[in-house]
Parts: structure tokens; sequence; C-alpha cells
């Protein structure tokens, strides 16, 4: 397989408000993220993982490759296109999946996961830190990103171990350094 048509199957994962895509390569361009979220092409831009901005190139219209990566999360950003008029075609972008498609194993399985795929997303940043002299001294951020149905304690402390490669018991905080325990508001459910 030669480099560019390995370039061509990367994929990237776009986000904005409840709706969340899986694009190609070719897919890519302002003109078909404003179609796809609905926001004016002209104020498009989105954010990686570490909420750095990447614009489309300007004369183009396409997100480099270079500035993405694959399987990479992207938040979509820009105002909502709503004016009449406007680049696109007034109807709502929708994806539909033909019925010849689903046999009824995978129906099963589909309506099983549709309510997991309208669950919001977040994304935080966690510091590392030891206690030092009474204080914390913090040596490093990790970025975690979570389901609103992974919104716990445990699940949090679990993110976390796993990003560091380390599964060493560890004591989340808030910015004061006031240790957050296990109650009603932080086992989720």
């Amino acid at each position: 397989m030669t480099m560019t048509a390995a370039a061509r199957m990367d994929q990237y994962i776009l986000f904005r408000k409840n709706k969340r895509v899986c694009l190609r390569d070719e897919d890519m361009t302002n003109l078909k993220l404003s179609r796809i979220f609905q926001v004016s092409s002209d104020s498009l831009y989105l954010t990686d993982d570490s909420n750095v901005a990447i614009f489309a190139g300007e004369s183009s219209g396409v997100f480099s490759s270079l500035d993405l990566s694959p399987r990479g999360h992207y938040e979509v950003h820009g105002e909502d296109d709503v004016a009449p008029g406007s680049s696109t075609t007034g109807q709502r972008f929708a994806f539909s999946r033909r019925s010849s498609t689903v046999t009824s194993g995978s129906l099963q399985g589909a309506s099983a996961a549709l309510p997991r795929a309208t669950s919001k997303i977040f994304q935080r940043s966690v510091y590392l830190a030891e206690v030092v002299g009474g204080k914390l001294n913090p040596s490093r951020m990790v970025m975690v990103r979570f389901a609103e149905c992974e919104a716990s304690l445990q699940g949090i402390a679990t993110k976390v171990q796993d990003a560091i490669g380390s599964h060493e018991p560890l004591i989340l905080t808030d910015a004061q350094g006031n240790a957050i325990v296990v109650s009603e508001g932080t086992t989720g459910g």
C-alpha cells in the first residue's frame, strides 16, 4: 500500500453539541463541515484534544491532514448558520441507514447503542501533582475525554490512570486541593 492510499483512509471524529460524526480525509473541508454542523463556513474552525485551534487553508478551504491526527477527536466551532439564503441548501443535514444494510441481529445492537450516541462528551484537564511542603506541586497534565455516563469519581480516576499508564491509587482533588470523596454526587448513575 502506498503512502497516498494510506492517507486517504484516515478518519477523524468531529463533534458539535450533540452531533458526532466520523469523516474521511477528503470530507475535511469548510464547505462540507459547515453543511454537516450547520455553522457558517466563514467562522468555522476546529479544536483538538489540547484545545489548539485548527483552521482550513484560506484559499482551498481544506483542513490539512498534516494538522490532524488519524482517529483524533475534534470539536467544531463557528457561528450558527441560520440565515435564510445562506450558502447551504436550508435543509438540515441528516444521516440515515439504508434498511437493506440492517439485519435483525444488528438492529438489536444498534438500538441498544442509540442512547449512548446522543450522550454528551466532555473533556477536562487533570493536573497530576504531589504534596510538597503541605502544598500541591503540579508536575504534569493529562486531558481526559469522557461521556456523561462515565462522569463519576471512579470513572475519572480510571481514565486518568489509563492515560498515564499507571494504576497506582490516586486522590482526586478540586482546584484548591480538597480531596473529592465518594458520595451520591460522585458515583454517577
